[in-house]
């Protein structure tokens, strides 16, 4: 579409040695241990207006990870899921490696911590980090979501939800205004609001409306962007799970066949990663075809931290690529 260039040069990644290494409990509490977290949205209605993000304004500023078979210390089988967090002064960057079965959990620095190992056949993909810290994994293999909270030198299992048994292949979660967790059921095309106490089904779309969600994310006011595989693009939800409409790029020079991942930034635009085609499209919630950055290798997961940096993960390249603007 005019608009390609290929990312700089990748810089230096920063590794130490790891400090723990998890063996989780896999029984779950009966409820979450520790109180509600707090909100993981903040509510609102975005008022900063669409602003064209030309590819040459993309900056990219760190690479985290190499490929490797020891599933710890940056080396990434297959990375799939990624989210940041911060609380109390403290800050984690986590990547799921679906073959490996774990998540890799980084510092703000991008120096690796530790590893968290996963049930067996738990494929995990996408992640999310609450405002406690809180890391919740979608784990496609299991059909359930579970928690651990991060620490800097190691990690502590939490809770398992599995929407009282309706998940089915979950393949991205997010944290509403509520603390509540949003999960994209990719097996049956639902996306649920589960209750973070227990895991109960407070509301669902339907499943029509979003065949094969790949990701979720929210914006300030609460509406869903569902990364829809298939060639389904972006399928939007307002806050009370109603469908409203979808786009996949159909006026653009360049469609959108295969999104994979979704991330909406402090202006209520969208960052949609093309599996197929190899770039990331920044977009309005509408569909308006804003910029894109090319040259990776089968996009997946994205993550945006809070001064807006865009993390990608590169998994064809086995690494994750941080970009600011």
């Amino acid at each position: 579409n005019g608009k390609s260039s290929s990312p700089s040069a990748p810089v230096t990644v920063y590794y130490v040695p790891a400090t723990a290494t998890l063996t989780p409990t896999e029984i779950p509490t009966s409820t979450p241990t520790r109180g509600h977290p707090p909100t993981g949205t903040p509510t609102g209605t975005p008022t900063a207006g669409p602003s064209p993000l030309p590819t040459g304004t993309w900056q990219n500023i760190l690479t985290l990870g190499k490929q490797g078979t020891t599933g710890a210390n940056g080396n990434f089988v297959s990375p799939w899921g990624v989210a940041w967090g911060q609380s109390a002064g403290q800050t984690f960057i986590a990547v799921s490696d679906y073959s490996y079965g774990n998540v890799q959990v980084f510092n703000g620095s991008a120096a690796y911590l530790y590893n968290i190992p996963l049930p067996a056949s738990a494929y995990p993909r996408g992640l999310a980090i609450d405002s406690n810290n809180e890391l919740y994994v979608a784990e496609l293999g299991l059909n359930q979501v579970e928690g651990y909270y991060l620490e800097a030198g190691s990690a502590s299992y939490d809770y398992a939800w599995d929407a009282e048994g309706d998940l089915s292949s979950p393949t991205g979660v997010k944290i509403d205004a509520s603390g509540n967790l949003v999960v994209a059921s990719s097996g049956n095309g639902v996306v649920y609001n589960l209750s973070w106490d227990d895991g109960s089904i407070m509301n669902q779309t339907s499943g029509a409306n979003a065949p094969e969600p790949f990701d979720v994310a929210l914006d300030p006011s609460g509406n869903i962007y569902a990364a829809s595989d298939g060639g389904n693009g972006v399928v939007i939800f307002n806050s009370q799970y109603n469908y409203v409409s979808s786009f996949t790029g159909s006026g653009w020079s360049n469609p959108l066949p295969d999104a994979q991942g979704v991330a909406v930034d402090a202006s209520g635009n969208l960052y949609i990663s093309d599996g197929l085609k190899n770039r990331v499209v920044y977009a309005t919630a509408q569909g308006t075809y804003l910029g894109e950055i090319d040259g990776f290798d089968n996009p997946n997961d994205l993550a945006l931290n809070s001064a807006g940096d865009l993390y990608v993960v590169n998994t064809g390249a086995y690494v994750v690529d941080e970009y600011n603007k």
